[in-house]
């Protein structure tokens, strides 16, 4: 059997059809493939970036607190003077005292704040306070 000219260009023109149908489907599987791999990098780079929000968020808390503890210890020294002086609490004493009382409450405000910041959670086992991420508690060693 003979095989005609035709019937060649025929069967290249279909073998040429079906290489360029197989590389659109590499093509369209490589384009699938790299979608995913955008979106994972994209997910990545936001939980990244969270993070590192948090971590800023936590040290400015942090300062703020050192901050208003350094204010509470100077103005307990005031008033320790003050009162070793005088003997009683009235006029400047009496002053003291309602700046230490509202220092008090600025601190437990940052306390508060500090916590939610950090995103901590008590073991089940023993209570103590560790990070969300944390699989097992640093103090007695229970899986999370």
């Amino acid at each position: 059997m003979a095989v005609t000219k035709d019937q060649v260009e025929k069967t290249a023109k279909a073998a040429q059809k079906k290489a360029m149908d197989a590389g659109q489907a590499v093509g369209e599987a490589a384009k699938t493939a790299a979608t995913k791999a955008k979106e994972g990098l994209v997910a990545f780079g936001s939980t990244v970036a969270n993070k590192s929000k948090e971590l800023m968020e936590t040290a400015k808390l942090n300062t703020q607190k050192t901050q208003k503890q350094k204010e509470l210890e100077e103005a307990y020294r005031t008033l320790g003077e003050m009162a070793y002086a005088k003997g009683r609490l009235r006029g400047e004493m009496g002053e003291t005292a309602k700046k230490i009382k509202g220092i008090y409450a600025e601190l437990q405000q940052l306390e508060v704040a500090l916590n939610a910041a950090q995103s901590t959670r008590e073991c089940k086992n023993c209570g103590v306070k560790h990070y969300v991420g944390d699989n097992y508690c640093p103090n007695c060693g229970a899986k999370q």
